[in-house]
């Protein structure tokens, strides 16, 4: 009962549109994630932005620009900071 309390309050909060979006199946947002969780347990291994876009049925142009405005970085970026991290 707490935890949907919690969920409820997330979800009517100010950024409740966005978490909408990124668990919505097969929105963009969700299919970003997908990538990210695809960097996150790949990350040492080399991809191109053609091939990652593909792997989550988006083209390259729109996963691009979808990820860069979901992230504020560019996705080889975000694989130097968990090469880092």
């Amino acid at each position: 009962m707490i935890i949907r309390g919690i969920h409820y309050r997330l979800l009517m909060g100010p950024l409740g549109s966005q978490l909408k979006k990124i668990h919505t199946i097969g929105s963009q947002s969700n299919q970003i994630v997908q990538a990210l969780h695809w960097l996150r347990d790949n990350y040492n291994k080399p991809f191109t932005i053609d091939g990652l876009a593909k792997r989550v049925n988006m083209a390259p142009s729109t996963f691009r620009r979808c990820f860069y405005q979901l992230t504020t970085i560019s996705p080889l970026q975000y694989q130097k900071r968990l090469l880092t991290s």
